[in-house]
């Protein structure tokens, strides 16, 4: 959903450029974060001859040791739907930026791409097929998410020793509100009975 033009704007402009300018071509505000980082360099050069080893002939190879990429500074936001911002980019860094759709992506998504001053970026409109496929693995999501916390209660009950196995999930009872394992959850208020627990 986050598309580009590589380097569209190069031989359109003469001069310095720093700004990177992002639209939002969608119908969703858009939170982003935009890491400025300084391309690898070369930290060490070390050339290595070939001249005794049968079969390789004359010759050498280069051996480079590089720097990672220096996270420098991060900005973050939010772009109105159907606005273009810009994005002051010192010198020639580059930008690594990652989104989120607000009301479709739940956190920032793990989608996330490196541009240049010289770059059209905009996002765009998702597919109608594409939300309903964001939507449906949020809620697949959440209910996972409900049903791991639900393992993790405790049981209300006062005898835990007759609890159900300690990886099912708990049931919340609506009349008094407390959780119970499987074999505390329904309601019985009768002492000579067995299982459930007592409501009050």
């Amino acid at each position: 959903m986050l598309r580009s033009n590589p380097n569209a704007k190069s031989k359109k402009w003469f001069g310095t450029r720093n700004k990177l300018e992002i639209q939002n071509k969608s119908n969703y505000e858009i939170t982003y974060e935009a890491s400025h980082y300084e391309e690898k360099q070369i930290l060490h050069m070390e050339n290595e001859a070939n001249l005794n080893i049968p079969g390789v002939g004359v010759g050498g190879s280069n051996k480079i040791d590089y720097s990672k990429a220096q996270l420098l500074n991060r900005e973050k936001d939010t772009i109105p739907k159907n606005t273009t911002i810009n994005i002051t980019v010192e010198g020639s860094k580059r930008v690594l930026i990652k989104y989120q759709y607000i009301g479709l992506h739940k956190n920032l998504t793990d989608a996330q791409r490196n541009f240049t001053v010289y770059d059209e970026v905009w996002f765009e409109q998702p597919s109608q097929e594409t939300i309903d496929r964001i939507l449906q693995e949020n809620k697949e999501e959440e209910e996972e998410e409900e049903l791991q916390r639900n393992i993790k209660r405790k049981c209300s009950s006062l005898s835990q020793y007759m609890c159900s196995a300690d990886d099912t999930p708990k049931k919340q009872c609506p009349y008094c509100g407390e959780w119970y394992c499987k074999y505390h959850y329904d309601v019985n208020n009768n002492r000579f009975s067995t299982g459930g627990h007592v409501c009050g």
